[in-house]
């Protein structure tokens, strides 16, 4: 088994996941962890925590937009229903970043690459996991937390239905030349 050893976007599918794609890990944050698979074979898990109003919406964007996830994806997703796997996305890839901006390295010298973004990939276009034990999602602790990521995901897909008609252009007037030697105002 190889892994993506080079920053760039990559065509890949989501992995079926036995576990399911949400874990919580040994401080008790919930993640969305997707496995991917490129078709030469190479490797790579894009995750995001949903403990951050950034991370749901990070979340929600990659399940609807890239994964064309329904809006309860969460529940789906919860009750171990098999809503993403074999889908094909485009996967951003790069290298991971300490809080100071470096590159961080293994034990083996080589640079850390992370899944930065899904992306639908075909549509044209010009964070971090622990290091615990991932244990399975406590039911009653997250049915609050599907219910604010489907909000999310309706948010979402609304804000995709409601884009902003494009502005009118204003007409302008052009003087011809004639009109300028009629006046008597001389720019000086």
């Amino acid at each position: 088994m190889s892994y993506i050893t080079e920053p760039g976007t990559y065509i890949a599918y989501v992995d079926e996941s036995a576990a399911g794609y949400l874990h919580q890990d040994d401080k008790g944050r919930i993640a969305l962890r997707i496995p991917l698979s490129t078709e030469d074979g190479k490797r790579i898990t894009w995750s995001s925590y949903l403990s951050t109003e950034g991370g749901k919406t990070r979340a929600a964007k990659a399940m609807i937009e890239a994964l064309k996830a329904p809006a309860n994806w969460a529940m789906l997703l919860m009750q171990k229903a098999d809503i993403i796997s074999g889908k094909r996305v485009s996967v951003v890839c790069d290298y991971d970043k300490d809080g100071n901006g470096e590159v961080k390295v293994g034990r083996n010298g080589k640079p850390f690459i992370s899944a930065k973004w899904l992306n639908d990939p075909d549509r044209e276009r010009s964070g971090g996991g622990g290091s615990g034990e991932l244990n399975p999602v406590d039911p009653s602790a997250f049915e609050a937390l599907a219910r604010e990521l489907k909000s999310v995901s309706q948010s979402f897909i609304a804000e995709q239905g409601d884009l902003p008609a494009p502005k009118p252009h204003k007409t302008v007037h052009e003087k011809s030349f004639n009109e300028d030697l009629a006046s008597d105002d001389i720019p000086f």
